[in-house]
């Protein structure tokens, strides 16, 4: 065997089949109105995924509309589904005690999937504490876990701030919102190649 020729089993053979499996299904990945993932997201998307964090919205932030920010949703695959269920028995349902009774099993399954998603939690925060260990960058630009009920969003510390920004500011920060954004998927990647 040559030195240019590598075993099918071999690790590295394996991750790059992982991550080029993951590039192809978020690559047909679109959102409720058929659009795909923004381009200026997608690759710290795919980077998540690949590391096993399920994500499940994002936006690579625009200055004239939405959050003049990036962000992407995390959550665990099965609080995402249960979300899913419900919408749609929400949306075929009349009654209040039906309504009632969908989100009460909503909830009684992501109370099930909590302990899943407090293990996302920890991994993205050592993900995170990893990226900033000798990184130093503005306070607002620091990337941060947002938590809501079922999951959490990735985010500049800035994010909220966005919205009370004047224009020239709105636009800067972006700018160095959507860089750090950039930085940390660059971080994911290399993680990605060395974990075994």
């Amino acid at each position: 065997m040559s030195k240019l020729e590598r075993p099918e089993n071999n690790p590295e053979n394996e991750k790059q089949k992982h991550w080029n499996e993951t590039v192809a299904r978020i690559e047909k990945t679109v959102d409720g109105l058929g659009h795909p993932i923004d381009g200026g997201i997608k690759e710290t998307v795919i980077g998540l995924n690949a590391l096993g964090i399920n994500t499940t919205a994002s936006c690579e932030g625009h200055a004239d509309r939405g959050i003049a920010a990036p962000w992407i949703y995390i959550e665990t695959e099965e609080a995402a589904e249960s979300s899913n269920v419900s919408r749609k028995k929400l949306k075929n349902t009349a009654s209040d005690e039906e309504k009632r009774g969908i989100w009460h099993e909503h909830h009684e399954r992501l109370n099930q999937a909590k302990e899943k998603g407090l293990e996302l939690m920890k991994k993205m925060m050592n993900y995170l504490e990893s990226f900033y260990k000798d990184r130093a960058v503005p306070f607002d630009t620091r990337l941060i876990l947002e938590s809501f009920a079922d999951g959490a969003r990735l985010q500049n510390q800035g994010t909220l701030l966005q919205k009370f920004a004047d224009e020239e500011t709105k636009i800067k920060k972006l700018a160095e919102y959507q860089a750090e954004m950039r930085i940390f998927v660059e971080f994911l990647k290399q993680k990605f190649f060395e974990e075994t």
